[in-house]
């Protein structure tokens, strides 16, 4: 699967879902925001078995705070 226009293979995962994909990316989920295959993720639904296919193309934008 596409990652941010890089390859992200499914093996690397525990298990082949969002939630799965966040925490091997070491991203806090309340600081993201995911386009999953041109849809954009409620934020409740990372949680979910949102699974993942090797042709799914994901968008993560991670904000961060500061001032």
């Amino acid at each position: 699967m596409k990652v941010n226009d890089k390859e992200i293979s499914l093996a690397k995962l525990p298990q082949a879902n969002i939630f799965a994909l966040i925490t091997y990316l070491e991203l806090d989920k309340a600081r993201v925001a995911i386009d999953y295959n041109g849809e954009i993720l409620n934020l409740k639904n990372h949680d979910s078995n949102v699974d993942l296919v090797e042709s799914d193309i994901i968008e993560i934008i991670h904000f961060a705070g500061g001032g």
